[in-house]
């Protein structure tokens, strides 16, 4: 993510949010790494459908992040399934647009479903490829 933390910093953040248990809610973490919210004293209790709002936030931003960070690596292992990267179409790429707009429009079962297929179109394209490799062999 880029972020440089001190072990003290996540040491106190851990200590104050988890109540001595060693536990961090996903909620919170997410709130504190994204939103910069510094951790150290206690917060008043929010109302609970202040609460549950926040959480299903925290939820959508976590579930963007993990899709877009591994369509990322995806993309930068194999730069050829971008689109606009090469000359052909590759079939991948219409995945990655469908992942893509479902992001921004936080359809998130159905980013995660286009993901699937990105994955799975390069993967079928690797064992042809090594296929006719190993014939040649």
């Amino acid at each position: 993510l880029g972020v440089e933390l001190s072990s003290q910093r996540v040491e106190s953040m851990v200590h104050t949010v988890g109540h001595g248990t060693g536990r961090v809610p996903v909620a919170q973490f997410v709130a504190w790494m994204f939103n910069g919210d510094d951790i150290g004293a206690p917060k008043p209790a929010a109302q609970p459908a202040k609460a549950a709002k926040s959480l299903e936030n925290a939820e959508n931003v976590l579930m963007a992040t993990t899709i877009q960070a591994h369509l990322q690596k995806v993309l930068k292992a194999h730069p050829y399934a971008e689109p606009g990267a090469s000359l052909a179409v590759h079939p991948a790429q219409p995945f990655v647009n469908s992942c893509r707009t479902c992001l921004e429009a936080e359809k998130f079962e159905q980013a995660q479903e286009a993901l699937r297929r990105v994955i799975s179109v390069i993967d079928i394209d690797t064992r042809q490829i090594g296929e006719a490799f190993r014939r040649f062999d």
